[in-house]
């Protein structure tokens, strides 16, 4: 319809095209301008911005250097806020500080007052002495004339006033002790407050500062956006410092550039050009209204008009009149409203053309009256497609049994989908080979119509990604194998596509995250963007190319995926359906057929369809066509989907979870020779993001360690996924360590690279907690040292791993003045100190020399006594009891002695019973270095 339009409005196309190309000069000489002036505007707008954010970062830096103290000793935030937790308990015990203070006020009123009474006292008695010697020393008579008081009575009144000032004293006394307790009890929680507030000003100085650089980062970001909007910078940094110095450089030389500019006449000069294309679009409007005249004409005279859905609803000029005959093709996809619109535009014959066994119209609403009148299709809302399976098909239902498309191989794969009744011409396509091999490399080594590649052996892993609301998947080496296998595909020396032509091979999954991915590794390969085109099978529908390979991307860890299971049969045989039929002459399936299988063993992936293909078609193991270095190509792949990767610029940066994986990942992806990971817990989504830089580093023979909690310190319900996800981590080379009761969040790469911080490695949550990274040798060595990382990780593989009694793992745990110590997984089992020799052939040597001991006393305790130094000795412990050797060295007449000492009821018994297999019991641990729980 559209070429007719233009045949019958030539000169006023010629007309519109011409103003349109004038238009065009005039936009592309006003965008520049535009710019121009919005950056010379932006120099002056912006100095007052820049101070402002100057002064920001310099308060930032200060406030980071008076953090930088504390965050020197992060491996011990743990110990630091359990401190705090006491002394809140232990200010909590007291009286509130005001009332303390209020009863020292009284205690000192008190004193005061106590101490008046005890002088006026003191006073009095001092008066009463001196009458009582008066008296004394007075005859009666005379007594009586001096109204003196009689001796004895006198004397009992000094006495009376001596105990009084006695029984003051010692009050005073008390109220003065108990002012002290007081006083003491008040300046103890008055150092305890300043030591909560302290901690709590770190606290508040860490959020601040974070707070801080993201509302930097923020502000920085917008900068850089509109300096990369004007093409001024192609690329961003994350790093605030980075950013600001960016802006900085930017503006200095924007400023210089433009020193000269006349703003005014910059801006006469685009007012002019937006009039000049205001005009233009006025008579280019004109133009196309009369053409859109034109083609009101055509449309009611054209006894054939070929439109799309939509221009058929959305055309007053086609809704405005009546056709004999209305053809609707891929119905099946078509929402059932719009297809009502077409209809009705039919006078005498309506022909409903689709497949009701493909894909239905897609709806991303979860809307339940969405779902009904726009989810459904024509055939399944009509009723069509229940008659036909009921085998009662109306009668003018025609079904298409012959197909023109596929091999016969790939057509007997179709015949799953529609019970065997496609037929397939003899000798079909045969004419069209010659095409295909024009640029199909046939010599690739496996070229059959159908093949399957299995992806079993290459340790892929799922990663969950969000899209839409729901959860998604995508496969990084999956897809790099899939875009490894077109590109061997292609032949070097073929001709280019036609312009306009459907791409040669089609890279077809049933994720789009996953679809999306494979888009970027085909556009950073040149040799593959003409001819490869990845997408969904929904993007597919109604198209066909030579070659599809087709990914079925699911993989471990993810079992509860809709291809695995039944209640999701229907939509999933028309999702394969139209991926597996898009194929003319090659069909390449890729998938990790033996867990795809077996995870989905009920439904139709796993009950039907793989079996039949494994029975019929050959099957080829993924690692033997790949080159080399697929793993280094799958992390590149996955840093590429994340944007690329973020270099830090400096030794010491602090950051969130927002940089934090990346960074990681780009360090993991530049190890050389080891890589060691502290994390307490983990999580599929984080270890299935770091996966991909993990398995290429094992590749390059890297060492790899993970240290994380035991088994016994897991949930029930988490313990089938941590094990998996252990598993997952030892089959691409990693050694997995465990270790009771950890904290610590660490990461060392090589012999420089150390992170330190809050946030789990293998593990995520949505926190803002922070994590240091740490570029020097000596802080490594220093952490290497302090946590003696070198005899923890030289451990496992060799017999020190094993338990010397029942032969389990033996596990670090938390030690009291040690980092750790060697212990059994079975409680009250074995353990040992990190310096303590193993006991290799069930014998313990001196601990100091490695020499032979026997047993002997120091004092009245047993001990080993080394044979060739007698000042070397190391107590005798219950756990040394079942090493039958050791026992063999206590004389029979001490053992008594020992059971005594050790607390044991029959020593015979306790030997017999502990060298027996242990169970795992919750009893104490008992240790070769001491008792501990």
């Amino acid at each position: 319809m559209k070429n007719q339009v233009e045949r019958q409005s030539k000169e006023l196309s010629g007309q519109r095209d011409k103003l349109k190309s004038q238009k065009q000069v005039l936009e592309d000489e006003l965008t520049p301008l535009e710019n121009q002036i919005a950056m010379i505007e932006w120099i002056a707008e912006s100095n007052p911005d820049i101070f402002s954010i100057q002064k920001q970062l310099e308060k930032l830096h200060s406030n980071e250097k008076e953090l930088s103290s504390f965050m020197e000793e992060q491996a011990k935030w743990k110990e630091i806020s359990e401190h705090i937790a006491i002394l809140r308990k232990e200010i909590n015990s007291y009286p509130p500080i005001d009332r303390q203070k209020l009863n020292i006020s009284e205690l000192s009123t008190k004193i005061a007052s106590l101490a008046s009474q005890i002088a006026d006292k003191k006073a009095r008695l001092n008066d009463a002495e001196k009458i009582l010697t008066q008296s004394s020393n007075t005859g009666a008579l005379m007594r009586f004339f001096k109204r003196l008081p009689k001796p004895e009575d006198q004397q009992a009144n000094v006495i009376n006033l001596k105990k009084q000032i006695a029984d003051l004293v010692i009050e005073h006394t008390k109220v003065q002790d108990s002012l002290k307790v007081n006083q003491n009890v008040l300046n103890r929680t008055e150092t305890l407050i300043a030591e909560v507030s302290k901690y709590e000003q770190v606290k508040s100085l860490r959020s601040d500062a974070i707070k801080r650089r993201s509302q930097l980062s923020s502000t920085l970001a917008n900068m850089l956006d509109r300096l990369t909007m004007w093409g001024i910078i192609n690329a961003t940094p994350t790093g605030v410092e980075e950013m600001f110095a960016l802006v900085l450089k930017t503006h200095s030389e924007v400023a210089a550039k433009f020193a000269n500019a006349n703003i005014p006449m910059l801006k006469e000069r685009a007012s002019a050009l937006r009039s000049e294309i205001a005009r233009l679009s006025y008579e280019i409007a004109q133009i196309e209204n009369i053409l859109s005249q034109v083609e009101k004409a055509v449309i009611a005279k054209a006894s054939i008009i070929g439109a799309t859905l939509t221009k058929t609803y959305l055309s007053d000029d086609i809704q405005a009149r009546k056709f004999d005959t209305v053809i609707l093709d891929e119905a099946s996809m078509a929402p059932i409203p719009a297809l009502w619109v077409a209809a009705l535009l039919a006078d005498k014959n309506l022909i409903i053309v689709g497949d009701f066994k493909q894909l239905p119209p897609i709806v991303l609403s979860n809307n339940a009256l969405t779902k009904k009148w726009l989810g459904e299709d024509i055939f399944q809302v009509s009723g069509v497609r229940a008659l036909w399976e009921k085998n009662e098909p109306p009668e003018y239902f025609i079904p298409l049994t012959e197909q023109m498309r596929m091999l016969p191989q790939i057509a007997n794969i179709a015949n799953l989908f529609y019970d065997g009744i496609l037929r397939t011409p003899v000798n079909l396509h045969s004419s069209n080979y010659e095409e295909l091999y024009q640029w199909f490399n046939k010599d690739w080594g496996h070229d059959m119509p159908v093949l399957l590649v299995d992806t079993g052996s290459l340790n892929a892993w799922v990663t969950s990604v969000g899209k839409n609301g729901k959860g998604s998947r995508l496969n990084f080496l999956s897809a790099t194998v899939s875009v490894d296998l077109a590109e061997q595909l292609l032949r070097q020396d073929r001709p280019k596509r036609q312009e306009g032509g459907p791409k040669r091979i089609l890279l077809v999954s049933p994720y789009r995250p996953h679809a999306e991915l494979v888009k970027v590794l085909i556009q950073e390969n040149s040799l593959l963007q003409d001819d490869v085109i990845s997408g969904t099978a929904h993007s597919f529908q109604g198209s066909e190319a030579h070659v599809v390979i087709f990914d079925l991307v699911a993989d471990e860890p993810h079992w509860k995926v809709n291809l695995f299971i039944p209640d999701w049969d229907d939509q999933i045989k028309c999702l394969l359906n139209v991926g597996l039929t898009r194929a003319k002459f090659r069909l390449i399936i890729l998938g990790d057929f033996k867990y795809c299988q077996s995870q989905g063993k009920k439904a139709f992936l796993g009950k039907t369809l793989l079996p039949y293909l494994l029975k019929n078609y050959p099957r080829i193991e993924a690692a033997q066509l790949v080159p080399d270095g697929l793993a280094a190509r799958a992390a590149k792949a996955q840093m590429s989907m994340l944007g690329g990767a973020i270099e830090p610029d400096s030794d010491r940066i602090v950051v969130t979870q927002a940089d934090f994986f990346r960074i990681l990942s780009a360090d993991f992806s530049h190890a050389s020779s080891r890589i060691v990971i502290y994390s307490p817990f983990i999580t599929q989504d984080r270890t299935g993001f770091l996966l991909p830089q993990l398995q290429a580093a094992a590749a390059r023979n890297v060492f790899i360690y993970v240290l994380t909690k035991h088994d016994s310190e897991r949930k029930k319900s988490e313990l089938q996924q941590y094990r998996k996800l252990e598993t997952q981590l030892s089959e691409i080379g990693a050694v997995v360590i465990h270790k009771l009761h950890m904290h610590e969040k660490l990461v060392f790469i090589d012999n420089d690279i150390t992170w330190i911080g809050s946030l789990n490695p293998l593990s995520f949550y949505n926190t803002q907690e922070i994590m240091e990274r740490r570029k020097s040798t000596s802080v490594l060595q220093d952490y290497f040292k302090i946590l003696r990382l070198e005899e923890l990780l030289s451990v496992p593989g060799k017999p020190e791993s094993k338990c010397p009694i029942c032969g389990s793992e033996m596990i670090a745990a938390d030690g009291v003045k040690e980092p750790y110590y060697w212990r059994c997984v079975n409680d009250e089992c074995y353990s040992r100190g990190i310096s303590q020799p193993y006991p290799i052939g069930g014998m313990l040597t001196c601990k100091r020399c490695n020499s032979k001991v026997e047993f002997g006393y120091w004092g009245d305790y047993p001990h080993w006594r080394c044979s060739s130094n007698t000042k070397h000795r190391q107590k005798v412990f219950k756990s040394h009891l079942r090493l039958p050797k050791m026992v063999d060295l206590i004389p029979k007449a001490e053992r008594k002695k020992v059971c005594e000492i050790l607390h044991i009821d029959n020593f015979d018994s306790f030997v017999i019973n502990d060298n027996r297999h242990l169970t795992k019991s919750n009893t104490v641990q008992t240790s070769l270095i001491g008792d501990t729980k």
